[in-house]
């Protein structure tokens, strides 16, 4: 069947290309965004702007999570409304209050459609008896800050490594990766109340469990929020959510991606440096985004919200830093397809190299 996505962002591209390699009963054929997101876009991309007129030449709608959806909720209820009204089927990745859902099974009942909810659910975890450390390879991913995309790592290195022909589990904490069958992160675990050496107790049997379920050659994992705070203007969490994973898991390649204005590459020894300290692992390999820190809202409204960076000056100080910057650390553009070959070849060199493969 023939889908539209909304809302769409650049984040999601290789989400796309993976649909249509691995889902057979979706097509993703047309892409839709909001018509304020457009200076986010190459103008050569082929992006809708008109939702409605967008319905027209498709069976159905892929709703997908974005950071954004929060401050949208209204305008993606109303489009999904809109949708079933047409007849078109909708699926949805993102998070929606009972009643909305409620209300939406409703209007799918009426106009004789379907409404599937696929947002995943916080699943309860089977606590072992012991703690270990897992004996398969743990490749993370995540970014520096919140909202900082590591979803297009996590979903091309999975590509990468299957197309080796190993054997992976990848655990994501975007909720899109239901669409692709990724096991959800227990992010609710690391939100809820419990005493801490629980809290580590609980992921290290996660990870324990899905190791001991699918016997990967590599568990690949999306680390959720941010990794460390930005500034004293804004806190997010200390990075703290970040150490108490980190003390129930064993770490063999981490991938970080930042801000694509972070150019200095004694920075980001620094920060690898703070990493191996903190969290027991040091960083192999950065992505450059094409996001950078709105500085005037970090200080006036003590928030981070970010501005978009043209693909040129992305390219650019990826060249820079391989240049530059510290030896043994590969710095690629998160959203250049070719970069990722050299990725999985580095990860691979460093993990024969400490013999974990």
């Amino acid at each position: 069947m023939k889908y539209l996505l909304y809302p769409y962002s650049n984040s999601l591209c290789f989400l796309v290309q993976m649909i249509s390699d691995y889902r057979k009963d979706i097509s993703v054929t047309k892409l839709c965004a909001p018509h304020t997101w457009k200076k986010r876009f190459d103008p050569a991309t082929e992006i809708c702007y008109d939702f409605s007129a967008g319905l027209t030449s498709v069976d159905g709608v892929l709703i997908v999570d974005a950071p954004e959806n929060t401050l949208m909720r209204n305008d993606i209820i109303q489009k999904i409304s809109l949708a079933l009204e047409n007849k078109k089927n909708v699926l949805c990745c993102t998070e929606l209050p009972e009643k909305d859902m409620a209300a939406l099974s409703a209007l799918a009942g009426k106009y004789n459609t379907t409404f599937s909810y696929i947002f995943p659910k916080n699943a309860e975890i089977h606590r072992r008896d012991f703690f270990q450390m897992q004996e398969c390879i743990m490749i993370g991913v995540g970014g520096l800050l919140k909202d900082v995309d590591s979803f297009p790592v996590l979903t091309k290195l999975y590509q990468k490594y299957r197309t080796l022909g190993y054997r992976v589990t990848a655990v994501s904490a975007d909720p899109n990766g239901a669409l692709l069958g990724f096991v959800p992160f227990p992010s609710h675990v690391l939100d809820s109340r419990q005493p801490y050496d629980e809290i580590v107790f609980l992921l290290n049997s996660f990870f324990n469990n899905l190791q001991f379920l699918y016997q990967p050659d590599i568990v690949l994992f999306q680390v959720p929020n941010g990794m460390l705070r930005y500034s004293t203007f804004n806190r997010e969490d200390y990075g703290i959510r970040t150490y108490i994973l980190s003390q129930a898991i064993s770490v063999d390649y981490y991938v970080l991606t930042v801000p694509g204005d972070v150019y200095n590459g004694d920075a980001i020894e620094q920060i690898s440096a703070v990493f191996a300290d903190r969290f027991g692992f040091p960083v192999r390999a950065v992505g450059m985004t094409d996001k950078c820190v709105d500085e005037i809202a970090l200080q006036e409204e003590q928030r981070i919200e970010y501005e978009w960076i043209d693909r040129e000056e992305i390219d650019a100080q990826v060249a820079f830093l391989r240049e530059t910057a510290v030896k043994g650390m590969f710095f690629f553009d998160t959203l250049k397809a070719e970069d990722y070959d050299v990725l999985v070849q580095n990860s691979l060199d460093a993990l024969a190299a400490s013999s974990e493969i």
